[in-house]
This record gives structure tokens, C-alpha cells and sequence, in this order.
């Protein structure tokens, strides 16, 4: 007899417990507790049936480290924006690049947080937030270009081992002085601007947005620093033998662009902007949940080297409301 049991997660160390469907309370029986940290399958005999459990070793983050020294990664996504969006994999999330607009700096109507230099504040956000599928209420804004969840940070430490030490979001992790930070939220992201002085009076403006399905946006504006920080997100296991070391800029450019929209009304005009390649073939998608996706239109890259796309109606099937549009190359 096979039983499908519902996956029960914890940390390491736990113990489960369970009453298997459709039997008796006395079959209850204690969960076999695994290294979900290792790749291995493990398998259990329990009243006579084998119980298998096949574990993936979970990486522990995503992130890039900008340094002058050796071997020298010079800042090279300004004017990008990096979309974090929700996998069943090890990584946890897959990522897009594309142009960031002046759009997604959303500063005003925003509150100013006063920070200090190494300083930071505890938000309690209407809604909680996801970070790697885990709800958190309380995020604390640096002065340093980052947030962390459930517990405090300050550090302008900006290596590797430290970003992984909490859960977190690195927009530009380092050592800055506080021009203006700010937060708000919307029916759908919770979202943070940060401008931030280095000590030679560099100024860095970006933007995080935590959106409340589960995608994190790292939107980079006016950027005149080009190293001497990491940018990334972590799971806050502290394992730095598990995590993936990135180039965002040379890997992760497919697709173009990854956009969602407020939807007004129907009959409304909306607008998909990028930068082609001339006679390349481009597809352009919509999906109302991030999982199906749908080919609205198939069109070729103009001469200028971008592309304008406009939506004459919206997509059949799709309701008034939020929804998610994307460009594929061919």
C-alpha cells in the first residue's frame, strides 16, 4: 500500500509526528529525522511498509560580491533590475534580469526612516513577507543597504560569510553613510528605497521590494559606487560551503524583461519596452500566476535596438486585476 504523507518541514534537530490517513489513532508513529542539508535518500521501515525520504542539499543563498581587489568584480548591473522568483529547486529561486524604469523608484508617499551611520530599525509590515517560503513579521532596515528578518543586524561587513549568517536581502551590503531611506507598502509589495553615501561621496540609489507572493525585486538606479559590497539574498543557515556565488550581469539575461502590472480596466493600453537585437524573434507571454504562461504574440526586434510592444486589448481569460508579462527570446 502506498501513502502519499504531507511534507512537514523544521530545523535541524526536530521531531514530527503524524496520524497517517484513513488508519487508526494507534498507528501513530514518530517521523525518522533526516539531514535535509544532504543529497541522499533514506529509507525507514515502519509496520511493515518502507518509508523513503529523497532530501536535496538546499543551497544557502544567492549572491555576488563587487570587489577592486583580487580577483577584482567591478559593480556592473546599474540601470538593471533583478527579479527573485520562487522555485521548487536547491537554489530556492530562480533569477531574471532586465532594464530597471524610473517607475519602480517609488519614493514619495514613503516613510523616511531616520538611520544613523551602522544603525537600523525594526518595520512591522502589515502583512508578512516570504523569504525561501518562510513567513516573516519583523524586518530591520540598515543603514549598511540591506534587510534582515527575525533578528537585527548592523555590520557594514560585506563578505560572503556575514551575508549568510541571517536571513537576508543585500541590495548593496557595505560600508555607507545614510542619505535617505524610506519604506511603504501596496495592496501587493512591501518595498524599501535606500540612498547611500560612501565615505569619498559616491551616491547609490536602489530599491528593494518584497512582493507579498513571494518575489523579491533589487531595482538599481543612479549607482556611482563600483565596489566594496555584495548584493544577493540568504537563507541565514550560515553555510558557506553550500551557497552559489553569482555573475548576475553575464548569466542571467533570459528572459529580457519580466514585468507586472495594476490592471485599470479593460480596453486600457499598455506598453512592453526592451532592448532587441534586430531581426531576432521575440515571444511575448502572460501568465496570471507565475506557473502557466501563455503566448500573447510572436514579433520580430526593430532597428532602433528597442522594441515597443503595445497591447491593443488585454489577454482573453485573464480578469481585471493584477497580472504578470514577460519577453522571451526565440
Amino acid at each position: 500500500m502506498t501513502h502519499f504523507l504531507p511534507c512537514l518541514f523544521g530545523v535541524r534537530g526536530a521531531r514530527h509526528s503524524m496520524i497517517w490517513p484513513g488508519e487508526a489513532p494507534m498507528d501513530r508513529g514518530e517521523l525518522f529525522v533526516v539531514d535535509d542539508h544532504q543529497s541522499a535518500t533514506h529509507t525507514h521501515r515502519f509496520r511493515g511498509w518502507d518509508l523513503s525520504l529523497t532530501t536535496i542539499e538546499l543551497v544557502d543563498g544567492l549572491a555576488e560580491r563587487f570587489s577592486g581587489s583580487s580577483p577584482t568584480n567591478p559593480f556592473d548591473l546599474g540601470g538593471t533590475t533583478l527579479l527573485f522568483t520562487p522555485e521548487d529547486s536547491a537554489t530556492g529561486y530562480g533569477v531574471t534580469r532586465s532594464m530597471s524604469s524610473a517607475a519602480m523608484n517609488q519614493q514619495a508617499g514613503m516613510t523616511r526612516l531616520p538611520l544613523d551611520e551602522n544603525d537600523s530599525t525594526l518595520v512591522i509590515p502589515v502583512r508578512p513577507v516570504l523569504l525561501y517560503g518562510i513567513e516573516y513579521s519583523e524586518i530591520y532596515i540598515t543603514s549598511n543597504g540591506y534587510l534582515t528578518f527575525g533578528q537585527d543586524d548592523f555590520s557594514p561587513e560585506n563578505t560572503m560569510s556575514h551575508h549568510l549568517q541571517l536571513p537576508r536581502i543585500s541590495g548593496m551590503m557595505g560600508d555607507f553613510f545614510p542619505s535617505e531611506i524610506s519604506y511603504g507598502e501596496t495592496a501587493d509589495r512591501f518595498m524599501v528605497s535606500f540612498i547611500l553615501k560612501t565615505a569619498t561621496g559616491e551616491v547609490n540609489s536602489f530599491q528593494i521590494d518584497i512582493f507579498f507572493d513571494g518575489r523579491i525585486r533589487i531595482s538599481f538606479f543612479e549607482i556611482e559606487s563600483t565596489e566594496g559590497f555584495l548584493t544577493g539574498v540568504s537563507r541565514g543557515n550560515g553555510d558557506l560551503a553550500s551557497f552559489a556565488s553569482q555573475n548576475f550581469a553575464a548569466t542571467l539575461n533570459h528572459p529580457l524583461t519580466f514585468l507586472d502590472y495594476e490592471l485599470t480596466g479593460f480596453g486600457s493600453a499598455y506598453f512592453l519596452r526592451w532592448t532587441s537585437v534586430p531581426e531576432a524573434r521575440y515571444l511575448v507571454r502572460y501568465s496570471s500566476d507565475l506557473i502557466n504562461w501563455e503566448t500573447y504574440a510572436e514579433i520580430s526586434g526593430e532597428l532602433d535596438s528597442e522594441t515597443t510592444f503595445r497591447f491593443s486589448e488585454l489577454p482573453k481569460g485573464i480578469e481585471d486585476g493584477r497580472f504578470f508579462m514577460r519577453v522571451e527570446s526565440r
